[in-house]
């Protein structure tokens, strides 16, 4: 009975921290908005979220671009070459 409480809370936990790493609907919607920018040339996005810092840098990637990350006090700004 411990083993099964034990296996529950650690899955409590675990999932949460799993799920969160995931974009939501809204992270794609804010993809669609920065890839025109990054098409269209040189830019500076910045954001509050990790996850859309990372974003932003893959998508440049993927148009054959280099991007940097620069943390702030409370948000990261990604420059765009």
């Amino acid at each position: 009975m411990k083993k099964l409480l034990l296996i529950l809370l650690f899955c409590g936990l675990t999932i949460p921290v799993f799920a969160s790493s995931e974009p939501s609907e809204a992270d794609m919607k804010w993809v669609k908005a920065v890839s025109q920018k990054i098409a269209a040339g040189k830019t500076t996005i910045s954001t509050p979220s990790e996850v859309r810092a990372k974003l932003a840098v893959n998508l440049a990637k993927q148009n054959g671009r280099t991007a940097q990350i620069q943390r702030r006090n409370t948000s990261y700004v990604i420059v765009v070459n």
